[in-house]
């Protein structure tokens, strides 16, 4: 009942599992994880190293046909500029992934719904569009919502935008072209 959100008794169990029947569980699919050693492969595949190694291979070759001293030198700063820099953009790359992980870990598991006019706690992927989900201080949105009834609410972004400061949320409409983001 969109009149009056507070009386309202929700979705009932059955069309709530008939809704999860057709729409799905509220969950992504994590992409498949790439293992460590061809992560690290993957850097020695830019095109600007692979020239980098072509050239000290160049400088080996020219070493061992002149025996000139300043081409195995060459040759082996080469190698190391190249070595350095592929772990080096591993080693960044590893982190970002790491970091990517760690937003998984900030998302909430359990939420209250209001189902068979009761207030009820569910796992996350079992919210199906149309769920009424009560939201209190402090907890974790547990999915894409549209706010129907709130009292002061302000949302903490900082993960997601870099904003320092709590943005203020209403129920009202918001106007056509209003960021994601923006209450």
């Amino acid at each position: 009942d969109l009149a009056n959100i507070e009386k309202s008794a929700g979705l009932l169990s059955v069309e709530a599992a008939q809704r999860l029947i057709t729409y799905g569980k509220n969950s992504l699919t994590p992409p498949p994880k790439t293992p460590e050693w061809k992560l690290l492969l993957k850097q020695f595949q830019n095109t600007f190293l692979m020239l980098l190694n072509a050239s000290a291979v160049l400088s080996l070759v020219a070493y061992f046909l002149t025996k000139d001293l300043t081409n195995l030198y060459l040759a082996i700063v080469l190698a190391v500029v190249v070595f350095v820099t592929g772990y080096g953009q591993y080693h960044e790359e590893s982190k970002a992934y790491k970091i990517i992980d760690s937003f998984s870990r900030m998302l909430a598991t359990t939420c209250t719904v209001i189902r068979d006019g009761k207030h009820q706690q569910v796992h996350v992927d079992q919210l199906v569009p149309g769920d009424l989900v009560l939201v209190n201080n402090g907890d974790k949105v547990p999915a894409d919502m549209v706010l129907l009834l709130c009292r002061g609410l302000k949302t903490e972004n900082s993960s997601l935008t870099g904003e320092s400061e709590p943005i203020s949320c209403t129920d009202q409409v918001s106007s056509a072209g209003t960021r994601m983001f923006e209450c």
